[in-house]
């Protein structure tokens, strides 16, 4: 019996020998697991500071590039302005369309495309024979009231010597009354067609009818647009000639909806141009639209821009820069601060050891300022003067013609 108890005891201390064993073989696989990943994460950070490192320009390397400028990004309160897309267009309220006041075909054309025009000046020559029958009618109503005036004037005579009854009296008055009505209306007539009161007297003077008129322009403008062309037929629907007043053109913008609030007429704008890229052009907003765009969720906005040299033209993609009714407190740096690098906007911030790149997510344009909405905060000291040559460093660095010697 004893020595089948000492089998047992002989028994479960092998099985806990062998339990105590198992345990730590487990643990040395687990940290055998484990060390590859801590190494692995230790190596990303290592890239990461060494990747830092090689944008890094030190002061050392700075000291050769000249003065460079360092102030703290701030935030700052501040004139801002919307700067949304538009097109440049003609002002309608300067815009003529030239048609002629009477049919007939045209004979001669002077004015010709993209010609600056005064006011009063001759475009076309139209050759009509409804003018000249309205001329011969007010001929014959001339005629006509010269003989009732003088058989009105006898009447009066006879009257009083009572020779003739004052029914026929009454009748050659009325003669003389309708002959006058008759020639009123038809100078009336001549001068719908177009003839002034010179024209007219001339007519009664010399007893020669002109078939021909000329199609003089409104306004002083330019010729943006010809129909005319000799030997067709033209009337009061026949548009011959647009001429426009281009010393004032409008700029008409998309504003969005969350900025109505900014903007008002009488609004400051500045517009420019890929035309001229170094010129700014000046106006005013003169209407904003009570509709919104459901589809853009915009409103129209219209500016009057002054352009007497005739620079804008119509149909141009414009930028309008809106001045905000309110200022605003931002987080604001230098326009020279921010630089174009890698298709990103970045700025260079001095730290520690020297100067570093970031990227940084720029908005709106306040006159020299520039509003940061992402990765800058205030007191950070960034270059706000000298940073091309930090810009141009980098690049070179990056084509392999010098490195930094770390």
């Amino acid at each position: 019996m004893k020595w089948h108890i000492t089998i047992l005891i002989a028994l479960i201390a092998g099985f806990i020998t062998a339990c105590d064993k198992n345990d730590p073989g487990t643990d040395s696989n687990t940290a055998q697991q484990e060390q590859p990943q801590a190494e692995t994460h230790s190596d990303h950070e290592a890239g990461e500071d060494h990747e830092a490192e090689e944008k890094l320009i030190t002061f050392a390397e700075a000291k050769n590039l000249g003065a460079l400028t360092v102030e703290p990004a701030a935030v700052r309160e501040l004139t801002w302005q919307i700067s949304v897309p538009g097109t440049v267009r003609s002002d309608a309220y300067r815009l003529v369309h030239v048609t002629p006041l009477v049919s007939g075909r045209l004979v001669k054309v002077l004015g010709l495309l993209g010609n600056s025009v005064k006011q009063g000046e001759s475009l076309a020559v139209l050759d009509s024979r409804e003018l000249g029958l309205a001329q011969a009618d007010y001929l014959t109503a001339l005629s006509e009231i010269w003989v009732a005036k003088q058989a009105y004037e006898r009447a009066k005579t006879l009257i009083e010597d009572k020779v003739i009854a004052p029914s026929e009296f009454q009748r050659r008055e009325g003669l003389y009354k309708a002959a006058k009505t008759k020639v009123q209306i038809g100078a009336d007539k001549l001068r719908i067609l177009g003839m002034d009161r010179e024209a007219i007297t001339r007519l009664q003077s010399d007893q020669t009818i002109h078939t021909t008129t000329i199609i003089r322009s409104p306004m002083q403008g330019v010729i943006t647009k010809r129909h005319a062309t000799i030997g067709e037929i033209a009337g009061p629907d026949s548009t011959l000639f647009v001429v426009t007043d281009l010393t004032t053109v409008w700029t008409i913008a998309s504003l969005p909806e969350k900025e109505l609030r900014f903007v008002s007429t009488g609004t400051s704008v500045t517009v420019s141009v890929s035309a001229y890229p170094d010129r700014e052009f000046t106006g005013t907003v003169t209407y904003i639209s009570d509709e919104i765009d459901p589809a853009t969720r915009t409103v129209s906005v219209r500016a009057e821009v002054p352009n007497s040299d005739r620079a804008l033209k119509p149909e141009m993609f414009a930028r309008m820069q809106i001045d905000a009714a309110e200022p605003r407190r931002i987080l604001a740096i230098p326009k020279e601060a921010i630089f174009l690098l890698d298709n990103a906007s970045v700025v260079f911030i001095k730290g520690v050891s020297g100067y570093m790149p970031r990227q940084v997510q720029a908005s709106h344009t306040h006159g020299n300022w520039v509003e940061i909405h992402d990765g800058l905060t205030a007191g950070e000291e960034v270059v706000v003067s000298g940073g091309f040559s930090l810009k141009a460093l980098l690049q070179k660095e990056a084509m392999g013609e010098g490195g930094h010697g770390h």
